[in-house]
């Protein structure tokens, strides 16, 4: 768990292990907010982002700075870097401001990809654990920056809170007992969803319905016409060449995703509507009038099931991920 601290390891010892303060003692809270200033490099297949951000802490007694800068970790990060640190002292207590950039650890899920709504966290821990060291949200204060903007993200919603954290072990400290250890946690959390989805969403499917379209065009021709079946095949290739090119455009993903799932519902429509029109074209060989008029009522019929069902399963779909 201890990896990503931001403190040497000389100042964590000092502050913590050789600490005057007992961990029976009243645990020291610490206000603490972060300001986001930037969200950029969105990477769904390395499954990261980056992120540029303020982080301050405001303590009033010397045990809450000693434990507050013995050492930060940012959970899940890939890496941290400081940019800037600034100390602020006062008559009613210390402020400690930094500035980080950080590549965060995050599992994008585009299974409703282009309708995403996500949440970008930040989480961070002291060494200390929780019977010594609390972090106090600056909720009034923290945030993101009203500058920032990105061409693809809407920004939906911020919060900080502090909760706490028990993990399974206590890390071989013989002080405590064997049932684990809490910490304080502060986290980040940002809501985003991606910007016009709809558009998105038309300019990937607009050929699927296109050629799902034309694969009804059979229905309006004379039972028994050779390219009755010549048109709904070739859309049905057209259809699967059409997934190999989004699936080259959207971002990767293991699940079954809405577009897959619209695709091979085009494509099982297709192929059912392949099969109407063999069965239709051999009522043909029953006498006439009646096995050409008993081929043309099927083909109505056809004409309006399976658009309909085709459009009643879509919407659901959609439904589902709006």
């Amino acid at each position: 768990m201890k990896k990503n601290t931001v403190f040497p390891a000389a100042a964590v010892l000092s502050a913590c292990v050789f600490s005057p303060y007992p961990l029976s003692a009243e645990p020291a809270t610490v206000k603490t907010g972060v300001y986001v200033v930037s969200l950029d490099n969105f990477n769904y297949s390395g499954s990261s982002f980056n992120a540029t951000f303020w982080i301050w802490g405001f303590f009033e007694s010397e045990k809450a700075g000693a434990l507050y800068t013995g050492g930060l970790e940012f959970i899940s990060a890939n890496t941290i870097g400081k940019e800037q640190e600034g100390f602020i002292p006062s008559d009613v207590g210390s402020l400690i401001q930094q500035k980080y950039r950080a590549e965060m650890q995050h599992t994008w899920n585009m299974k409703n990809y282009p309708f995403i709504k996500d949440t970008l966290s930040i989480y961070l821990e002291n060494l200390t654990d929780a019977s010594a060291f609390r972090f106090e949200p600056d909720k009034a204060q923290s945030g993101i920056s009203d500058r920032y903007e990105n061409s693809e993200w809407n920004i939906d919603g911020f919060s900080i809170t502090a909760p706490e954290y028990v993990y399974n072990t206590n890390y071989g400290d013989r002080r405590h007992n064997n049932e684990g250890n809490i910490y304080s946690r502060l986290e980040v959390d940002i809501a985003i969803s991606k910007k016009s989805p709809w558009i998105t969403f038309f300019k990937l499917t607009a050929s699927v319905y296109l050629f799902f379209l034309l694969s009804l065009l059979p229905f309006f021709m004379e039972p028994g016409t050779d390219s009755r079946l010549s048109i709904p095949c070739a859309t049905l290739f057209a259809v699967v060449s059409n997934q190999n090119i989004v699936d080259s455009i959207v971002p990767a993903s293991t699940a079954i995703t809405l577009l897959d799932s619209i695709h091979s519902l085009t494509q099982i429509t297709i192929i059912c509507i392949i099969a109407v029109l063999i069965a239709t074209n051999n009522l043909q060989i029953q006498p006439e009038p009646a096995g050409r008029e008993r081929s043309r009522r099927y083909d109505r019929a056809a004409l309006v099931a399976i658009p309909a069902l085709y459009v009643a399963v879509n919407l659901i779909m959609l439904r589902g991920c709006i």
